[in-house]
């Protein structure tokens, strides 16, 4: 705002001197020189010049007003990068609270806290991995990793990152198996549920890959004919789902008195599908039934229970051929047949068909077996570790 200068009063008061210089003045020595009859006649109007002469002086001095200049408006100083509305208020289309001006989200939606950039969680991505902070269960990420739904990194089967990538990991304990529990096996089919001191792992026990053993009707039924196996047959069985309930030791240990692994589920692999002993059930020859075992070296019992009793050839051509391959009862986890670039040997292991060093999931060591080309396979006939119990 600003007064208007006095210019216009001083315009006035040189109007004012006009009137007078121009009429006043005039009039008076008019009639000063006029005769008596000329002064008559001028007389009859000078009541009219002075009324005149009079008004004029009013409406001069009236129009200038008291001796405050008049106030004006002037439009406000919008110099900076500021958009107001008609109410002279900065704009904020978002209504969270920051000017758009410095709004770094627009459309911030309804209700959600923001930053002083006017960033709200579900608009930020903060480690950069392509999950928004909101729904980002895992923060700082690597820049680069491959990530799931919650932000976490999808863990590559010889790999292994802290334990924070896994929720239900709640120790940090040399030998907890939930490291590779929680990580590993496949949520869609079966459940994992880490206790203080145990591991219940539900399993319906239905491969993932094709086999000649599903029901014609199933997606998964895939007819195969073993090649250059003169031997090679199909059991009469057809695979059927299971409710097999594992519980195991969560942080095993070395037995004092060791048992025998069991005929029947001894146990689970990372897709579900339990493992068996290198025994065949009694009157029947273990390397007769290797003649029935379908393309990804599995087969079912007469009860539809589909088993592994050598290498999972599905899990170690689809992932590694080092990878963790699951858990038996007594909680320690089995390997493939591959470790450190070489493959082992029995003689490379000891009489329970493993042996105690670190992995990458254990770097601190823990007894772990190994899956090879030579019977018995997977274990010797006894667990290293105490184990747990699996029902049906």
């Amino acid at each position: 705002m600003e007064r208007i200068a006095s210019r216009e009063l001083i315009e006035k008061v040189f109007s004012l001197a006009y009137c007078r210089e121009h009429v006043l003045v005039p009039l008076s020595a008019e009639i000063n020189r006029s005769t008596n009859t000329e002064k008559l006649t001028i007389m009859k109007h000078v009541k009219h010049l002075l009324f005149l002469s009079i008004l004029c002086s009013i409406v001069l001095f009236n129009s200038c007003g008291d001796s405050d200049d008049p106030v004006v408006d002037t439009p406000a100083d919008t110099t900076d990068d500021t958009t107001i509305d008609d109410s002279n208020t900065a704009l904020d289309s978002d209504s969270d609270g920051i000017a758009d001006s410095d709004d770094t989200c627009a459309d911030t939606p309804s209700g959600e806290t923001v930053d002083s950039s006017g960033c709200s969680d579900s608009q930020k991505d903060t480690d950069g991995d392509g999950v928004s902070d909101d729904l980002d269960n895992c923060e700082g990420t690597t820049e680069g990793t491959d990530v799931d739904e919650d932000g976490c990194a999808i863990i590559a089967d010889d790999s292994i990152t802290d334990d924070t990538d896994t929720e239900c990991i709640t120790s940090t304990a040399t030998n907890d198996i939930a490291v590779v529990a929680c990580k590993y096996y496949y949520d869609d089919a079966l459940t994992v549920v880490v206790g203080e001191t145990t591991i219940t792992i539900t399993s319906t026990n239905e491969p993932d890959h094709k086999s000649m053993y599903y029901a014609p009707s199933n997606p998964l039924y895939e007819e195969y004919s073993e090649p250059d196996n003169g031997d090679f047959y199909k059991n009469p069985n057809t695979i059927a789902a299971m409710n097999y309930t594992f519980t195991i030791p969560r942080f095993p240990e070395a037995a004092i008195n060791s048992e025998a692994t069991p005929f029947g589920p001894m146990g689970v692999s990372i897709n579900s599908v339990v493992f068996y002993n290198q025994n065949a059930r009694p009157g029947d020859d273990i390397l007769e039934e290797l003649n029935t075992f379908d393309q990804y070296e599995g087969h079912p019992t007469n009860t539809g229970s589909y088993h592994y009793h050598i290498e999972p050839t599905w899990l170690t051509e689809t992932k590694s051929d080092s990878t963790f391959l699951g858990l038996l009862l007594d909680g320690f986890p089995v390997y493939g047949p591959v470790e450190g670039g070489v493959t082992l040997t029995n003689d490379d292991l000891d009489d329970y068909h493993g042996h105690s060093h670190s992995t990458t999931h254990f770097p601190e060591g823990i007894y772990h077996y190994h899956i090879t080309a030579e019977l018995p396979w997977i274990n010797g006939g006894e667990f290293y570790g105490t184990p747990g119990t699996v029902t049906q």
